[in-house]
């Protein structure tokens, strides 16, 4: 995977294999740099990551090797739409309520442990 950087990095080392690798290419221009320079054969097998942040040129957009975020940043995608801090908030109640449903109730009230 190709990343914008080192923090885009660290966010989703625990999503990938142990096997990956997560390289940051130290800002958007350089991701899409990086993916316009390398041959279609030669992207084979990589993914380039690229924040939404700021608009993005419209030919980027739809390509399966090239993710746009669908939020600012890397970082608000796994929390906005993989519903991290759900979990976690879930994980944190979860030993506060004797079924999800009504650890989910909790949270949705603001109930803290």
């Amino acid at each position: 995977m190709v990343v914008e950087g080192a923090s885009d990095r660290s966010a989703l080392y625990p999503f990938v294999v142990p096997t990956a690798w997560v390289v940051p290419a130290y800002g958007k221009e350089q991701v899409l740099c990086a993916y316009d320079e390398l041959e279609a054969p030669l992207r084979n097998g990589t993914l380039f990551i690229a924040d939404c942040d700021g608009g993005v040129d419209a030919r980027y957009k739809g390509n399966a090797d090239l993710v746009i975020t669908t939020n600012r940043d890397i970082e608000a995608d796994l929390l906005f739409e993989l519903q991290a801090l759900e979990r976690v908030a879930l994980d944190v109640l979860a030993a506060h309520g004797p079924n999800p449903r009504s650890v989910q109730r909790m949270g949705a009230a603001g109930v803290t442990p």
